[in-house]
């Protein structure tokens, strides 16, 4: 008796299920912090000229900022966000509760950051 079904896995090599190590993939765009404190913040609606000193300096206000990454809003061309990266949760909290809905960066802006 018996028989044992037969199927043998074939070793079909087509990359699918292989793991392969990520070669810095969106997962480690940020450095690691061992404390695990860090916090980042999404920032949206920003204007097209924005810069990274800018970001730096008005949300430097609320605590230390260790990373600041402007990239593309929806749809491309329109606006700017950004991901702001704090030292502790509590910075990005107070930055969160104070600038959120509120803040512009151009007095002519037609929304507040979100």
């Amino acid at each position: 008796g018996g028989g044992g079904g037969g199927y043998d896995r074939g070793g079909s090599s087509d990359g699918w299920g292989a793991s392969r190590p990520s070669a810095g993939g969106w997962d480690n765009s940020a450095p690691k912090r061992d404390e695990g404190e860090s916090a980042k913040v999404f920032v949206g609606n920003l204007p097209m000229d924005i810069r990274d000193e800018e970001l730096q300096t008005i949300f430097g206000t609320y605590g230390q900022v260790v990373d600041v990454k402007v990239i593309d809003g929806k749809p491309v061309g329109t606006q700017r966000c950004a991901f702001i990266g704090y030292a502790d949760q509590s910075s990005a909290k107070t930055a969160i509760e104070l600038l959120s809905n509120v803040y512009k960066f151009r007095p002519n802006a037609e929304k507040p950051i979100r």
